[in-house]
């Protein structure tokens, strides 16, 4: 991973940014600066503050509201792979962002769904680059997108920082456009894994999505366009898939962890607008990361039900009804 990032200068008079207080703009800066070659990073509030704050009192739950308004600013991508939270810089390959990095290493994180890596670095005497000229491929130049090539090198070593093009002010831009999220839309197909197979996961996904819009009364997302189906994707489809993913697939616990995450952020007044909103909290909560959430992997038991006789006040008679014990 290269040693440094460029920041641009205009972050300082970004209107988007404008909002944020100076720690949540500190906690922006330093996850440009400590994420991988491909934006990306681990989550977790308590590591985040070991890479940010390291000698700074910043409390978790700080970190972690905070992170999760990055998402909803369309800033942050925030994700799990099954058991860990990761986040994802959104315009992380905009030219006016960090697409003027002349190298990047594989990231050791999966990327989130729909997501494309663009890599390149030297191994020994040779360049190995993968998607590094997807944005100006065309359908008849022989190059598949996705295509890994090795070509020779004339010198060796990689390079710790890369140097700066001259024109500073189209980098690191991270402040115009942030609902642009360049590669990014819908989710991706699924791929063969080990887990339930595709009908079983959309199954999943759906009664989740009904459930959701159910507790918290937001509708479900339009669909009646690919704009508005790439904002689902972000917003709605990917944190479902997610959160579905965390509860190894069980609609019951997915629904038990959606209503405990939905209950902790109201009580704490905490905007909620998609699943995007609560996905960052579900996975801290679902791995023990977040105990004021109160959420326990067991389901709470169902009351037991049982006829007894009693006598009814009015009548004097003997009657058999249902009671919880």
């Amino acid at each position: 991973m290269a040693k440094g990032r460029l920041i641009n200068k205009r972050i300082w008079k970004s209107e988007t940014l404008m909002d944020l207080t100076p720690t949540q703009l500190l906690l922006w800066i330093g996850l440009i600066t400590t994420a991988d070659d491909q934006g990306r990073g681990r989550a977790h509030p308590g590591l985040v503050r070991s890479e940010v704050f390291p000698v700074r009192d910043i409390g978790w739950d700080e970190i972690a509201t905070t992170m999760q308004r990055f998402a909803e600013m369309g800033m942050l991508i925030l994700y799990t792979d099954g058991t860990t939270s990761l986040y994802q810089i959104a315009n992380w390959w905009d030219e006016k962002y960090q697409g003027g990095m002349a190298w990047a290493r594989p990231s050791e994180y999966p990327a989130p769904d729909g997501w494309i890596d663009r890599i390149r670095y030297r191994q020994g005497n040779s360049v190995v680059k993968q998607n590094w000229d997807a944005d100006v491929l065309t359908e008849d130049s022989g190059i598949d997108d996705g295509e890994l090539t090795v070509s020779p090198s004339r010198d060796h070593g990689e390079p710790a920082l890369e140097p700066a093009p001259n024109d500073n002010d189209n980098m690191n831009d991270n402040m115009n456009d942030n609902t642009n999220t360049q590669n990014h839309g819908a989710p991706a197909p699924d791929m063969p894994d080990d887990g339930p197979d595709k009908t079983t996961k959309d199954a999943v996904r759906g009664a989740l999505e009904d459930y959701f819009a159910q507790v918290t009364g937001i509708p479900k997302p339009d669909t009646s366009n690919d704009k508005a189906r790439r904002s689902a994707g972000t917003r709605w489809w990917s944190p479902l898939r997610s959160l579905a993913e965390v509860c190894d697939w069980d609609v019951e616990i997915a629904k038990h962890l959606t209503d405990s995450v939905v209950g902790y952020m109201r009580t704490r007044g905490l905007t909620i607008t998609a699943p995007k909103s609560i996905q960052s909290i579900a996975t801290a909560a679902y791995t023990g990361n977040a105990p004021d959430v109160g959420f326990k992997r067991e389901l709470p038991k169902k009351p037991k039900k049982r006829v007894v006789r009693v006598v009814d006040s009015e009548t004097g008679e003997v009657v058999e009804r249902e009671a919880i014990v």
